[in-house]
């Protein structure tokens, strides 16, 4: 009880033991969700280097800002999410009441069979990508999410600043084969997974069979990192059947004129 009487009188700490939380001048009487979770209160997630009154500081401006937003003054909230961002690289995640000190380093999960340059170019990628999304040019850093994941198979964790391989990406199974997370990709040919067809169209039977030939060769040709080929199999496909392709879902469609 003295350590929490000095923290509260040094440093205004609320602490509930219930919620395992505490915070600068939290208010845990306003409970949250069904779960008990506090209102105003935000925990940190992940790492990030902070000195003690940086945190406090920091602290004090996600509750001044939730103070702002129940009383509806937005642009007061917005200006203080912008200024955390702005001095401390701070982002604010509402959902599930946390907090992180934004980094463009991201961790590398799971095993793969990546090279070192291709490792090399997507944390590159990713930290071009984290540029972008800081300066909140969102649909350039979906790009990039979208680029790596159709060459590479990867997934981006924004939240826990990690990014992994689909351990399926690149085997050449059959439908009914289970893909196993432990699979020894040497053993298959390396190809890419079919695009599914969505939508309705009015092509023939032999067309689509002509389009998908030509988005296998196309992935190979990414696979190889020879992107301006891919990228000419691409422009000739809308050009003479209006097909539009999605790497990101593995799809492709028929637009109407």
């Amino acid at each position: 009880d003295k350590i929490r009487d000095d923290l509260a009188e040094k440093f205004d700490v609320n602490i509930t033991d219930k919620q395992k939380l505490w915070s600068i001048g939290g208010l845990f009487e306003e409970l949250g969700d069904k779960f008990g979770k506090p209102k105003g209160v935000y925990t940190r997630k992940c790492s990030g280097d902070l000195s003690a009154e940086d945190e406090e500081a920091i602290s004090k401006m996600i509750l001044d800002r939730y103070h702002a937003k129940k009383e509806k003054n937005f642009d007061a909230a917005d200006e203080i999410r912008d200024a955390l961002m702005l001095t401390y690289s701070v982002k604010v995640d509402d959902r599930f009441n946390e907090w992180r000190v934004e980094t463009d380093d991201y961790a590398m999960m799971g095993e793969n069979t990546l090279s070192d340059e291709d490792v090399e170019y997507i944390d590159s990628k990713l930290k071009e990508r984290f540029i972008l999304k800081r300066d909140r040019l969102y649909t350039d850093a979906d790009v990039i999410r979208d680029d790596l994941t159709g060459r590479f198979g990867v997934n981006v964790n924004d939240r826990e600043k990690k990014w992994s391989v689909n351990p399926a990406f690149g085997v050449a199974v059959s439908k009914k084969t289970k893909v196993d997370s432990a699979v020894d990709k040497t053993a298959f040919d390396i190809v890419l997974y079919d695009y599914a067809m969505v939508r309705d169209n009015t092509l023939s039977d032999e067309d689509v069979e002509y389009i998908d030939s030509k988005l296998k060769k196309r992935s190979s040709f990414k696979r190889e990192r020879k992107y301006k080929d891919a990228d000419a199999i691409r422009d000739d496909l809308r050009g003479r059947f209006l097909v539009n392709v999605n790497d990101r879902t593995k799809e492709w469609r028929v637009d109407s004129e």
